[in-house]
């Protein structure tokens, strides 16, 4: 029970932190609101939907492993991302990206990343455990 009240208060900790991030950036010069991945003209309502969706299901899957006592980083990180950008969605109609990316003409924040870091440690996890 204590591993996952700290996973909780970690999630909470973390989401907390981008979100007064965005806010106290938007609506500088250097922020844009990005309606689907800084380089889509803009996203269909079901899409929406199924983010919400999918930050739920990381959501679940953090909860278990934390149950379990082994809590998932990865999992943390891309359901902290996904729960800022999916607020940001509900609230504004787009995500706030501030960070420019011009080599790749894309813009991204904090919790794109924090996204990509947890997919890429879980990529990393489950295949080191397959090959045990």
């Amino acid at each position: 029970m204590k591993n996952l009240k700290n996973t909780l208060s970690l999630l909470g900790g973390i989401f907390f932190i981008d979100v007064v991030l965005k806010r106290s950036i938007y609506p500088s010069p250097a922020a844009s609101l990005n309606e689907g991945f800084g380089s889509f003209p803009s996203v269909p309502p079901w899409f929406v939907l199924v983010g919400v969706c999918v930050t739920l299901f990381f959501f679940i899957l953090l909860l278990i492993s934390a149950h379990r006592g082994k809590p998932v980083i990865g999992y943390l990180l891309i359901t902290a991302g996904a729960a800022s950008n999916m607020l940001d969605r509900l609230q504004f109609g787009g995500v706030i990206d501030y960070i420019s990316l011009p080599i790749f003409m894309m813009h991204a924040n904090v919790s794109d990343m924090m996204i990509a870091v947890g997919i890429l440690m879980l990529v990393i996890k489950f295949k080191h455990e397959i090959y045990l």
